[in-house]
C-alpha cells in the first residue's frame, strides 16, 4: 500500500545529472549520453514551454471571449492543465479566522497499462494528495464561466461547485482566465 501511495502522491524529487566515472556497461554510457543532451536541451525547454503555455492560454481566451466556440474550450483548457503540471499554485486561503493560502502541484495521472493518460489531475499538497477527474475540472470552468458573464467576478472557490474547486479556482486565477473581484468597484474606491 506504502508503495502505491509513495508512487502516486508523492511529489517527484529532481533528478541529479549522472556522472559518467561510476558507469561501466554500453547501456548505461548511452543513457548517460542521453541524460547530458537532456540536460542540455533543457535551458531552450523553459523558454519553449513559456511560448506554449502562453499560446494555449491566449486561444483559450480568446475562444471563451468568443462565446466558447461549441466546446472547443474543453480541449483548449486541457492543453492548459497539460502544460502547467508540476507548476506550484496557491489556493485563496479561508479568511481572517483560519490559516492561510495551501502551496500545491499537480501531476497527470497516468494508466500503469499503456502509459496514456487517464483524464486524472493528482493534487499534492504538504499534508494530503486528492484526484480530481476532468470533468470536475471542465464542470468547473463551465460554473466559473457562467458566474463571469453574470457578475464579472468570481467571488470564491465555493462559486465553482464540485470537488477540488479552491483548487481549480487558484489555477483559473493564475490563467487569468477569472477575475476574483469587480475591478470596476475596486477603481471607484
Amino acid at each position: 500500500m506504502s508503495d502505491l501511495y509513495d508512487k502516486y502522491f508523492k511529489l517527484p524529487k529532481p533528478s541529479k545529472p549522472s556522472t559518467l566515472s561510476k558507469l561501466t556497461t554500453p547501456s548505461a554510457l548511452a543513457t548517460a549520453d542521453t541524460e547530458t543532451r537532456d540536460a542540455d536541451d533543457s535551458v531552450g525547454k523553459d523558454s519553449k514551454d513559456s511560448k506554449d503555455r502562453e499560446e494555449a492560454l491566449s486561444s483559450l481566451k480568446s475562444t471563451i471571449e468568443n462565446g466558447g466556440g461549441g466546446g472547443e474550450w474543453k480541449e483548449q483548457l486541457w492543453t492548459c492543465v497539460r502544460l502547467w503540471q508540476g507548476e506550484e499554485f496557491r489556493t485563496a486561503g479561508r479568511g481572517k479566522m483560519h490559516s492561510g493560502s495551501t502551496a500545491f502541484t499537480y501531476s497527470l495521472k497516468k494508466s500503469s497499462r499503456n502509459g496514456l493518460e487517464t483524464g486524472e489531475l493528482i493534487i499534492s499538497t504538504r499534508k494530503q494528495a486528492k484526484t480530481v477527474t476532468r470533468s470536475s475540472v471542465e464542470l468547473a470552468m463551465e460554473n466559473a464561466l457562467e458566474v463571469m458573464n453574470e457578475c464579472g467576478y468570481v467571488k470564491g472557490p465555493k462559486k465553482l461547485g464540485g470537488f477540488g474547486s479552491s483548487y481549480l479556482y487558484a489555477m483559473f486565477l493564475e490563467w487569468g482566465v477569472i477575475s476574483a473581484s469587480d475591478e470596476s468597484e475596486e477603481s471607484e474606491d
